[in-house]
């Protein structure tokens, strides 16, 4: 995994900043950063940091109003700076 050194630029192969796993069959991805975790989808973080990813994972695909209300929140932000496309094909 190439990274990069937020400081100078530089790429850099041995320092891992952050990880990212897209979920399969959804939009969704668990994100480590400094050891703890958080559900985003794009570039929007949706839940809070987790000392794990299977707790990140479960309050992102928890199926309730509150999570509801996030994605539908952030669809409106990507739809007027992006295609929609772009999100359904989790490019």
């Amino acid at each position: 995994m190439k990274t990069f050194d937020i400081k100078t630029g530089n790429e850099s192969t041995n320092t891992e900043l952050l990880k990212t796993t897209q979920l399969e069959n959804t939009p969704f991805s668990i994100v480590e950063l400094d050891n703890k975790y958080f559900g985003t989808i794009q570039n929007y973080r949706l839940t809070e940091l987790y000392d794990n990813a299977q707790e990140a994972e479960q309050e992102l695909t928890n199926f309730n109003w509150n999570n509801f209300t996030k994605v539908v929140l952030v669809l409106i932000e990507i739809m007027k700076s992006k295609d929609l496309n772009e999100l359904l094909t989790n490019k």
